[in-house]
């Protein structure tokens, strides 16, 4: 945790080439979190644990979190498990949609600011390189996840936009009712003050692919 609270201190603050930092400014910027480091800090703190949808792609992270969790129980933290979140699943395609749009998009705009001496200026130039490079750049894996964000058009889009709004409003519909308990019960009125979950990112996307694609 000391280690995560020092970076976040150097990532945290407003960045004026970020809209959705800015309003870190009203708030005040702090720049130690250590100082809120707190070896009690877990003492009667409600901790939801997200299993559906979120476990069981690689036993050696699910081992990884189930130990995690075990030191959190005896930190004192009430531990709900599992406390899974209803929406989970329900919006995976266009939530990887959006990152592919926003990826390429943001990817672009940051190879743009590093001047004429950047050896590549745009995400369709770094593809090329890896293609050019296949045995040095991709002895493991493809770029697939690249080549299918190259494809995408710009933010301006109307799928991108409807996509976007239909994860914002899935994401934050109905707060009182995305956790639920086991048995299909929504969690009672002292709901989770947190959520531990797996990465449900690309990687898993790709790991899931894979296994159900395995004889």
């Amino acid at each position: 945790m000391t280690d995560a609270a020092i970076l976040l201190g150097a990532l945290a603050g407003p960045d004026p080439r970020d809209a959705a930092t800015l309003g870190a400014r009203s708030r005040g910027q702090i720049t130690d979190y250590t100082r809120y480091l707190d070896a009690n800090g877990l003492r009667g703190a409600r901790i939801g644990i997200a299993r559906k949808k979120f476990f069981g792609y690689s036993d050696v992270t699910d081992s990884t979190i189930d130990d995690a969790i075990a030191v959190m129980k005896a930190r004192g933290a009430v531990v709900i498990d599992p406390a899974d979140i209803a929406t989970a699943g329900k919006f995976d395609d266009s939530e990887f949609d959006v990152l592919l749009y926003e990826f390429k998009a943001d990817l672009n705009s940051y190879l743009a600011s590093l001047g004429p001496t950047a050896r590549v200026k745009s995400l369709q130039e770094i593809i090329a390189f890896n293609d050019a490079h296949r045995e040095q750049e991709m002895p493991w894996f493809g770029q697939e996840i690249m080549i299918q964000a190259q494809a995408k058009g710009p933010l301006t889009e109307k799928k991108y936009r409807d996509e976007l709004a239909k994860n914002l409003r899935q994401s934050r519909a109905s707060p009182a009712g995305c956790v639920s308990q086991g048995n299909g019960r929504p969690a009672d009125s002292r709901r989770p003050r947190g959520c531990v979950q797996n990465s449900a990112g690309p990687d898993n996307r790709y790991r899931r692919q894979k296994r159900q694609s395995s004889p």
